[in-house]
């Protein structure tokens, strides 16, 4: 049989039993554009070999034709666009890595409309009895075994950014990071915990070790699979420990959890064939990322190295899931010279690192069916030199291989 899709042998990707490096796009509202040939067409004419993707929707839905409450109520259109996914990328030879359960709240919330018609609260990803989960293992089956034999699927994908919400100390001082625990406190404070519904790294690597056996059941290929993890907190040896929400030392960031396992290492769990990471910058803002440590070595190219050396340090391969520029933040003055800057310092670090997967964020960005978000690539706008920077990026990142 031949092996479709990406593999991991330690920390090198395959494809086709061959060495393989490659940027691609995260192209995160996929899902909601109608275009697909277009889109995809004009992806292979800038020579962008595959896209990450939300393969679903952001929340559960305000009613039966939003959202994921789509699926509960019209599963025969839901699939219908998914195999419309395939079947474009197919066509124009670009690899596709779908972002299952994209948001951590979603799944958690979509219970209150299925025959359980009440939510489960964020911690219920820990337990393999609950509706979230048995939810979870019942989509993925369905998910990979329409798919498998796709030589569009590159590999799969669990979520986005799960360990962010894990473990916060104490949670009442993270509003931001509150989100959908789950989500509607204000609407309906009745069917969720507040800030007292709590996810803990427990909790994923439960789920995860359960997502990954039921991929791996249905996927003869063994494809590679991916948390979506994104880099960890600054403070997160502190929030583990319960200790405060101050920045921790580099000597504490390292050390992570039980174990003595470094925090990007340890929030992949093992199940998982790639160390997964996401790293941005934004013009003239500071990224002092560890309390004791100088600008210049927590710069995020210089974390690119750092987490490339620990995945080949741990026998995996780097999946740099998010990288990105930005001119403008808050409170920062816009700077197109410095965003190309900080922009072609990543793109260099990834060629010059030998990364062996990334995914520039992003492309083609569509919210309530129409707008474009400040960091998009598309063509005409004007980060339009980033989309066209891959091509060369791949080429170099190709070579001695």
């Amino acid at each position: 049989m031949t092996r479709l899709g990406l593999s991991a042998s330690r920390s090198q990707i395959l494809k086709g039993g061959r060495p393989y490096r490659a940027i691609g796009l995260n192209f995160y509202s996929l899902f909601n554009h109608d275009d697909l040939a277009q889109q995809f067409a004009l992806l292979a004419a800038k020579g962008v070999p595959f896209v990450r993707y939300n393969a679903g929707q952001f929340e559960a839905g305000a009613n039966g034709n939003a959202g994921w409450r789509q699926y509960l109520t019209n599963p025969a259109g839901w699939w219908a666009k998914n195999a419309a996914i395939v079947s474009a990328a197919e066509s124009a030879g670009i690899g596709l890595i779908p972002s299952m359960f994209w948001r951590h709240a979603t799944t958690c919330d979509l219970m209150a409309f299925t025959s359980a018609g009440k939510r489960d609260t964020i911690g219920q990803w820990g337990n393999p009895a609950s509706n979230t989960r048995q939810f979870m293992r019942a989509y993925t089956a369905e998910f990979v075994k329409r798919y498998a034999e796709s030589p569009a699927i590159f590999g799969w994908e669990m979520g986005n950014e799960y360990e962010s919400y894990a473990d916060l100390f104490p949670r009442a001082s993270f509003p931001p990071l509150a989100d959908g625990g789950p989500a509607s406190y204000a609407a309906a404070p009745a069917n969720a915990n507040g800030t007292t519904d709590q996810l803990t790294t427990a909790d994923l690597f439960n789920a995860a070790a359960d997502w990954c056996a039921v991929v791996r059941a249905n996927d003869p290929h063994g494809r590679l699979l991916s948390s979506g993890a994104a880099i960890s907190l600054p403070n997160r040896y502190n929030q583990f420990n319960n200790i405060s929400a101050g920045l921790d030392t580099y000597a504490q960031w390292m050390s992570g959890a039980p174990g003595a396992l470094p925090w990007p290492e340890y929030e992949n769990p093992r199940c998982f064939d790639t160390l997964c990471a996401h790293s941005y910058q934004a013009a003239r803002k500071a990224f002092w990322y560890w309390n004791d440590q100088t600008f210049a070595k927590a710069t995020p190219d210089q974390l690119i190295g750092l987490l490339k050396t620990m995945a080949e340090h741990h026998g995996r391969p780097l999946f740099l899931g998010e990288f990105g520029a930005i001119r403008g933040d808050a409170g920062v003055t816009a700077d197109a010279a410095a965003e190309t800057a900080q922009f072609t310092t990543m793109l260099a670090a990834i060629v010059r690192e030998r990364v062996p997967l990334s995914a520039l964020w992003n492309y083609g960005y569509v919210a309530n069916g129409s707008g474009i978000d400040a960091w998009n690539v598309d063509v005409g706008t004007p980060r339009q030199y980033q989309l066209d920077a891959l091509a060369a990026a791949n080429t170099a990142l190709m070579s001695g291989i």
